[in-house]
């Protein structure tokens, strides 16, 4: 990774130098958005179109481009092992090579060292009487960043030769030159997903302030909202380490989070019990052979899951041979080979759909609310 990015990707420790940065950044985001506000619909909609396509044009790119195997610069030991019954040469040709060539015995094992490697492409031949003549491999290393080895730390690359040829044992990093770029990319996702939550946060605020201003309908659910966001709020900056109280109110959103929202949800969730079954008595209910079957798979799944439904075929012998016809093998047979080609072949369907989709989305075929109301 290079200096730009360590520059703008990388964490700062000074902090007078992430004051400065977070100033900067905070005065750049504003006027970006007055920027982009004082933008006419047309224009905010080539602006929605530029950007989705080319974070969808970088997705692609880092895909489909041809990759190649890498090592951080610095120091690189290459171990070579010998599996032939015959003697290697081995020559290794490219900038800062300490050892230019070496004969490797019989079942040995040598080690060919990149005391100073620089970012070029390092090539390592390979004769012998058992192997291809001028069989080669390339290793291509690349500029270290702070998240790899450090330049004293040699970085091993193992490298076996056999019959067929070489072969590593262990491989290096693979990527093209759009890989070291992936992980800023996806924090900027991750900050613009944390920047949607605040929007959407702001919007609840606005929302149920309204309706408790004007005592509206249900302001008193609103009322519930702004108390427990605010004692959420409180609470869990509270409980930062190095808070003064940290452990009384540590028990405090402990006492919040999983005895009364954990608690919340379990009861949604246990209604939901009440509708499935609803559904499932409507679904079930034998009016077609279609849905004598599906009753039938059913109740044969269902019992293969208890020990009741076992215990009925308990009677079969697992070694004769009517053991298929066991409850629990029924069960495990319209599990794996009834129902996983049809649960498969809608996974395929819904993939395919989504990636119809995100091309739609990619190319800004799929008109949205905002351009619906551009038109």
């Amino acid at each position: 990774m290079n200096f730009w990015q360590q520059l703008h990707f990388n964490p700062i420790q000074n902090p007078v130098r992430f004051a400065i940065d977070l100033a900067i950044g905070t005065a750049l985001f504003v006027g970006l958005m007055i920027l982009f506000h004082r933008l006419t619909p047309r224009g905010k909609k080539y602006l929605i179109i530029a950007c989705t396509f080319i974070a969808g044009l970088f997705t692609v790119a880092e895909f489909l481009l041809p990759t190649y195997q890498s090592v951080p610069a610095g120091v690189v030991a290459i171990s070579v092992s010998n599996q032939t019954k015959s003697p290697q040469v081995l020559v290794v040709k490219g900038p800062g090579v300490q050892q230019n060539s070496g004969i490797i015995q019989p079942k040995k094992s040598g080690t060919v060292m990149l005391q100073n490697a620089v970012p070029a492409s390092y090539t390592l031949y390979v004769q012998g009487k058992e192997t291809q003549s001028g069989m080669k491999y390339t290793l291509i290393v690349t500029r270290s960043s702070g998240n790899e080895p450090a330049a004293e730390q040699p970085t091993p690359v193992t490298v076996t030769i056999t019959a067929q040829g070489v072969r590593l044992s262990s491989l290096p990093k693979i990527q093209n030159f759009l890989t070291p770029f992936t992980q800023p990319v996806n924090d900027f996702l991750l900050y613009i997903l944390v920047w949607t939550i605040g929007l959407g946060l702001i919007s609840l605020t606005i929302v149920h302030g309204r309706r408790l201003l004007r005592r509206a309908s249900g302001w008193h659910n609103s009322l519930a909202f702004f108390l427990a966001m605010l004692a959420m709020l409180v609470v869990g900056f509270a409980s930062l380490e190095g808070q003064t109280g940290m452990a009384a109110m540590k028990n405090t959103y402990d006492a919040l989070f999983y005895g009364l929202l954990v608690n919340l949800d379990a009861a949604v969730f246990a209604l939901l019990a009440f509708y499935i079954a609803s559904a499932a008595y409507r679904a079930f209910r034998v009016r077609t052979i279609e849905a004598a079957l599906l009753m039938l798979a059913a109740l044969i799944v269902m019992l293969g899951f208890v020990s009741f439904g076992v215990k009925l075929t308990n009677w079969i012998a697992p070694e004769s041979p009517l053991a298929f016809f066991r409850i629990e093998r029924l069960s495990s047979f319209v599990m794996n080979w009834l129902n996983m080609p049809g649960y498969r072949a809608v996974v395929i369907g819904v993939s395919v759909g989504a990636l119809a989709m995100a091309m739609r989305i990619w190319l800004s075929l799929e008109r949205g609310a905002f351009f619906s109301q551009e038109s």
